[in-house]
């Protein structure tokens, strides 16, 4: 094959030299870099962060991912509140990282339990509700609808597929959006998803008092975060085709009530 010696650029680092088609240019020493080298830190700028006084800065320029294989990098840390490890904005959430802290074998996490308590202290608000075998078959009915209008991340195998519709914030004032995820998506996953989608405020990984949590249309209960959709789907939860609404509530909400004001 013909080569280009005149199209691209050496990186500039010592040790590297390759030919870059795509380089880059530093923006403190500005030399050009390769891929690899193309941050600071990896090809030890001694321009970075220099004061007027010619001190090198000694500080932490990025946050590694911590996760197996993943060579992805942040400005800002995006620590695990489970495990206190830091991780990428794709490993974030700890159904993604698999994280050691979180245990959803046999053992019912405290939202859960506190969600079971208020269901058992309402009885007479849950005899209202549809029994199982009702909500299948008003999702089954429901998905055919859905599955012509409904959107989410391409390139998701059609197996893995689970259609949703989504009730959004009643202070959005915006219909409800049929979409689909990948079925081994966590809760927490999809708030982040939806909420990009429709450019809406998400301050779950903030300090902020209200939160966005998914609850259960026809129960008003609330989906826990590191539940993935597979889980809920064999404990018939919710199904293909079923609505959830999305809301802003405080950490301690566990039960939506009212929800019959989210209408299409």
């Amino acid at each position: 094959m013909a080569e280009f010696p005149n199209v691209g650029n050496h990186c500039s680092f010592e040790t590297c030299k390759q030919l870059d088609f795509l380089s880059f240019v530093c923006d403190n020493c500005t030399k050009t870099f390769c891929l690899e080298h193309k941050f600071p830190d990896t090809h030890s700028c001694s321009l970075e962060f220099a004061t007027s006084t010619n001190k090198k800065y000694e500080g932490v320029r990025s946050y590694n991912c911590v996760y197996d294989n993943c060579d992805k990098r942040e400005l800002l840390p995006v620590v695990c509140e489970k495990c206190h490890l830091n991780f990428c904005l794709s490993h974030r959430h700890p159904q993604e990282h698999k994280c050691t802290k979180l245990e959803v074998k046999e053992e019912k996490c405290q939202t859960a339990l506190h969600v079971q308590k208020i269901l058992e202290s309402k009885p007479s608000k849950q005899d209202g509700k549809k029994p199982k075998k009702a909500s299948k078959t008003a999702a089954k009915v429901a998905l055919m609808k859905m599955k012509m209008k409904a959107t989410g991340e391409k390139g998701t195998p059609e197996t893995e597929k689970v259609y949703i519709l989504i009730y959004l914030p009643k202070t959005l004032s915006l219909a409800a959006k049929p979409m689909y995820f990948s079925k081994t998506w966590s809760f927490g996953r999809i708030i982040d998803f939806v909420a990009s989608s429709v450019q809406m405020k998400n301050e779950n990984n903030t300090g902020s008092e209200k939160k966005l949590r998914l609850f259960n249309h026809e129960s008003g209960r609330l989906l826990p975060m590191e539940k993935t959709l597979d889980s809920l789907l064999s404990e018939e939860v919710i199904f293909s085709g079923s609505s959830v609404i999305l809301e802003y509530v405080t950490t301690e909400c566990s039960q939506l009530d009212n929800t019959e004001d989210y209408k299409t």
